[in-house]
């Protein structure tokens, strides 16, 4: 990725001015398929914009410590969801927290989140905080906000960790499926 010298002077010599700015995402931007910085500067001739405005998006740490507090509750409560799916196809004499082993997929996943939590933590504390997790560029054109977004392959902090969010939605994913192949033969 380009760092903000090299972004200026490679548009500055395409005739583009690059403003630092801080860009607030908008739902109606049109957004770019390309990290190709080239194309975007062809997509600026042809629209004849003479500036746009960037940011550069640091890395963040705070975004991936996970909060224990926050997530002590999930293998209860996604448990609960993913039965509530399945009461209704079950037969009335069917146990379902039995049925489905509703115990010891809380206690395996509550072992997974202490786990999970406790790696991450080190993990965090090794990661390198100064690099940039990406870049935005925002191009004013006939009345268009087009949005040209850049992710740092050196700072793969979004591939290596969870968020709170992220860890939720795996705990969702991965409860609901083995809650389903435990009812999987009580089902009618």
């Amino acid at each position: 990725m380009l760092n903000e010298n090299q972004l200026k002077e490679l548009l500055a010599s395409n005739g583009i001015r690059a403003i630092s700015a801080d860009i607030e995402l908008n739902p109606i931007d049109i957004v770019l398929e390309t990290d190709d910085i080239y194309e975007l500067i062809e997509i600026c001739k042809t629209v004849k914009a003479e500036y746009v405005f960037y940011e550069y998006i640091p890395s963040s740490k705070k975004l991936f410590e996970l909060n224990r507090d926050l997530l002590s509750d999930l293998p209860y409560t996604l448990t609960d969801d993913a039965l509530d799916k399945y009461y209704s196809q079950l037969s009335p004499d069917t146990d379902a927290d039995e049925a489905s082993d509703r115990d010891g997929v809380i206690e395996k996943y509550e072992r997974f989140l202490d786990e999970t939590i406790a790696a991450q933590k080190q993990a965090v504390e090794k990661h390198d905080w100064s690099l940039y997790a990406g870049m935005e560029i925002l191009i004013l054109a006939e009345g268009n906000r087009i949005r040209f977004s850049v992710f740092n392959d050196e700072d793969n902090a979004f591939d290596k960790f969870y968020t709170n969010a992220g860890l939720t939605e795996k705990l969702r994913t991965d409860i609901e499926a083995e809650i389903a192949e435990n009812l999987k033969p009580y089902l009618s």
